[in-house]
């Protein structure tokens, strides 16, 4: 599908679904910053360095622990993309089909690789991020249920083999206008000495972002990898394959894949 079509789909599936769109990125955003806001709390009230501490290291193992929220956020975005009725129960999808040491176990997994990436270089992070970027949707995918370990992970990356840049460029034919914009306003404020109408444009951005562009955002991923996956066909059929894009530059070559130091373990 071209870009006009993935968002077209992606708008036609959110039309009268965007109240549970809203409401399942609040639901997902404060499960998710929860721990955190628990330990910014405590600082406040404490200043025991004894007893924040531990406090930090358990809210570090919660948060870890809440990683498959992401699976089950994705499978409501899913369910819109494949016209299927979703509610905000299956925001816990990989629990209530025990998915979730399968879904915690690559999740972290692919967060731990991102990270070793990008320790080498934040390019290579970049190119990587965008290469592991289907696992959570794969891992909320019941074709690919019988996936486990760092099998989600190699999959997104044969799903992504000549699709990074393509990925890559659609989401920024959302946000680009955005950019400029955040850019300049405040070389603007610091002209005109008007700090307060810059925090009130940039706490409207915020909104704009998180009410319309981050549902908005996620259900054209759902709709890239939907058509990325083929309609009920697994990637790895060679007639369900979508066409690779010719001389992607986020793709490594086959010598630069070779070198990979983690390849031993997502193959």
């Amino acid at each position: 599908m071209t870009f006009r079509e993935l968002k077209t789909r992606a708008r036609q599936h959110l039309q009268g679904n965007w109240g549970i769109a809203i409401i399942a990125m609040i639901l997902f955003s404060a499960i998710n910053g929860l721990p955190n806001s628990l330990v910014q709390a405590a600082r406040l009230g404490v200043d025991n360095l004894a007893f924040l501490l531990p406090v930090s290291q358990i809210v570090g193992i919660i948060s870890i622990l809440l990683i498959p929220l992401v699976v089950g956020y994705n499978r409501i975005h899913l369910d819109l993309a494949e016209g299927t009725p979703t509610n905000l129960d299956q925001m816990f999808y990989p629990f209530r089909r025990g998915q979730y040491g399968r879904s915690l176990l690559t999740m972290f997994l692919v967060q731990l690789f991102t990270g070793l990436w990008t320790l080498l270089f934040i390019i290579p992070g970049i190119i990587k991020a965008f290469s592991y970027a289907m696992t959570s949707y794969i891992l909320a995918d019941p074709m690919y249920d019988s996936l486990e370990g760092t099998e989600p992970i190699t999959e997104s990356r044969e799903l992504m083999d000549g699709h990074k840049m393509e990925y890559f460029l659609l989401i920024l034919s959302i946000i680009w206008w955005i950019i400029p914009f955040v850019i300049m306003l405040p070389i603007v404020a610091v002209v005109i000495e008007a700090w307060t109408i810059f925090s009130l444009l940039l706490g409207g951005i915020a909104v704009v972002i998180i009410f319309i562009l981050g549902p908005y955002i996620q259900q054209v991923t759902a709709e890239f990898y939907l058509d990325l996956t083929g309609p009920g066909k697994p990637s790895t059929s060679a007639e369900s394959s979508p066409p690779v894009m010719k001389n992607d530059p986020l793709d490594v070559t086959d010598d630069e894949e070779e070198d990979d130091p983690f390849a031993d373990y997502y193959n």
